[in-house]
């Protein structure tokens, strides 16, 4: 087990090595991507309010023209950072945005991810519901133990699935295979996963300890550290994970789902 710990370690370092070789030499042109995916948030946020009251012939197109942007721009920047990973550094935008073949599959990703979440919490709650009758309050049970246990196991199914926008636009497969495929490099990954998210987290948990603790000055540095580092270090990484353990991957080239779940 020391040694397993000390190999994924050993990993965690070089994958954020290499992400952060990537994020020094295109900082700007990764930022710039993520700042376009956050202002047309905002724009899209404002303008629900000011749309309130508009005809909905005008509210479905913009709504639909915001969500295309959007997806399509989250895309864009996973594939520019596979780009920079197989050395196509001057591959076109044209060529770089997502079709609309993948940003339908996409956005059934996202579907799918988000029944899984409301799915897990069920289970969290069928799980949970016999220690009512063990004597411990419904209150307790309803509003800290079943959000408490929901949440450690979202976090780790969600984290293995996390994965098939990736094999949406390397592969050009579907929806489903590309779930498939996240749960199978994942399989015996998580420890490395944790660790790698863990130490992107770090900044945030100081962050919001200096917040609660009122360390203004702290704070607006960690905060800082957080927006423009941390934030745009994360796809990197993201992106670099994906491809080592695609590399790495020695299993069948069409996995399944009972297979790799464990």
């Amino acid at each position: 087990m020391i040694q397993f710990l000390k190999e994924s370690t050993f990993a965690v370092n070089e994958v954020l090595s290499r992400s952060i070789h990537i994020l020094k030499g295109h900082y700007f042109s990764i930022g710039g991507l993520l700042l376009s995916i956050f202002l047309l948030f905002v724009v899209a946020h404002e303008l629900t309010f000011y749309l309130e009251t508009s005809s909905i012939l005008l509210k479905i197109p913009l709504m639909l023209l915001f969500a295309v942007t959007l997806l399509g721009l989250q895309l864009f920047l996973f594939k520019f950072i596979l780009n920079l990973l197989d050395h196509k550094e001057h591959v076109g935008v044209v060529k770089t945005w997502p079709s609309w073949a993948e940003l339908i599959n996409f956005l059934g990703g996202i579907v799918v991810f988000t029944l899984a979440s409301i799915l897990i919490l069920f289970f969290a709650m069928i799980v949970c519901f016999p220690l009512i009758y063990m004597g411990i309050d419904t209150e307790v049970v309803s509003f800290e133990i079943v959000p408490n246990v929901g949440a450690i196991l979202s976090f780790f199914i969600l984290l293995r699935i996390s994965f098939f926008p990736f094999f949406i636009i390397d592969k050009g497969i579907s929806v489903m295979k590309s779930l498939r495929w996240s749960l199978a490099i994942t399989k015996g990954n998580i420890i490395r996963l944790f660790l790698i998210l863990l130490s992107l987290a770090f900044i945030s948990v100081l962050n919001i300890y200096c917040v609660y603790m009122e360390y203004s000055i702290m704070a607006i540095i960690f905060s800082l550290i957080n927006s423009f580092l941390i934030i745009p270090l994360t796809s990197v990484v993201y992106t670099v994970a994906y491809r080592d353990m695609v590399q790495e991957y020695k299993g069948s080239e069409d996995p399944s789902i009972l297979s790799n779940i464990f």
